[in-house]
């Protein structure tokens, strides 16, 4: 795909919600308006992925193996091969209320008019999908990028609509996607386990004595020698390192990096990664201790996470390790990293 494609689907999304006005009830009373779910607590299966943003009124479930981006007017973009190519599927919640199917493809017409040299377009087509109902109009475009499917779902409710534009080379190529992403959307906060929010909740280890603030959108895991926590964009490690896998003592911050610079598998073994590199670091005060942070880059399952491992020393024999990392290409990449960064900053030491 060519970006300018995005470009202008993005454009669309804003026209669009800048078109939108209010109407009288009766013209919206041959049409369905959908009621939000309200279910909560939901689990993602493990062939979907979660998009989740903050505050961003929304959350659905997409195929894993796509890559998910956002984009800076608010929407959602789910590319189905490679980041910034065809064929792609932007999500956006719009909070106007009373347009009609007629209105928003008026609106949605004249913007292709004005962006392509030629368009093609099928009347207003009703789309029952499970309990909700959707409206399609397909659009056959060409210009200077190229030809081009564009199929843009509208999804009225009372006080919003949602938009589903299908961007692509082939007709139905990505109904796939469509569908999970209608299906599955959702307005309720925290609808999803692992939905973006900024509660966390402060635990202490029973045996390590450590305290923390955990995101309460990661999953945690209570280890013997630590906490870990984490959900498919990110890992949250707070642990207490007195031995290695063989039993052998582990006897200060020096003697840990010793290790970890003669072994890349090291600290990858602590976090459940294939690989894990560092670079130089520097000196913080955590809860009152000096720890050492290195910025890290590490892989794992077939992705690429950034973040920080600090290591400080215990008052005995050990140290203390707190490390974090998040997922390239992440939604909401850099909250999500100030919220891990805040975490570690709060740990406290008995």
């Amino acid at each position: 795909m060519k970006k300018k494609i995005i470009i202008i689907a993005a454009i669309a999304v804003v026209v669009l919600g800048i078109a939108a006005w209010i109407v009288l009830p009766e013209v919206l009373r041959h049409y369905e308006l959908n009621t939000p779910d309200n279910e909560k607590d939901i689990e993602v299966a493990e062939t979907m992925s979660l998009f989740s943003g903050d505050d961003v009124g929304y959350s659905f479930l997409y195929p894993k193996g796509c890559y998910v981006d956002w984009e800076d007017d608010g929407s959602a973009c789910v590319f189905a091969a490679e980041k910034g190519e065809t064929p792609y599927v932007l999500v956006d919640r719009t909070n106007k209320r009373g347009m009609s199917p007629e209105s928003y493809f008026k609106s949605s017409d004249k913007q292709m008019l004005n962006s392509f040299s030629s368009v093609e377009s099928t009347p207003i087509q009703e789309v029952r999908l499970e309990n909700k109902t959707l409206y399609l109009t397909r659009y056959l475009v060409s210009g200077g990028g190229g030809s081009f499917v564009i199929d843009r779902y509208f999804e009225p409710y009372r006080h919003c609509y949602i938009q589903y534009t299908a961007v692509s080379a082939e007709a139905d190529s990505l109904n796939t996607i469509v569908y999970y992403a209608a299906s599955t959307l959702r307005m309720t906060e925290g609808a999803y386990h692992g939905a973006f929010t900024r509660k966390t909740t402060e635990y202490t280890h029973p045996d390590t004595g450590v305290t923390m603030k955990l995101p309460d959108m990661l999953e945690t895991r209570e280890l013997t020698i630590g906490t870990f926590s984490s959900n498919e964009n990110a890992v949250l490690l707070s642990v207490l390192c007195t031995a290695d896998d063989e039993g052998k003592p582990i006897y200060n911050r020096q003697d840990f990096i010793d290790r970890a610079a003669a072994s890349p598998y090291f600290v990858a073994g602590y976090l459940g990664a294939d690989s894990a590199e560092f670079e130089e670091g520097d000196e913080q005060m955590i809860g009152g201790r000096s720890f050492y942070c290195y910025p890290m880059t590490m892989q794992a399952g077939g992705n690429t996470y950034t973040g920080t491992l600090c290591i400080g020393n215990t008052d005995e024999t050990g140290v203390y390790l707190l490390c974090y990392a998040v997922r390239e290409g992440a939604p909401e990449r850099e909250k999500l990293t100030e919220m891990l960064v805040s975490s570690v900053e709060s740990a406290r030491f008995k």
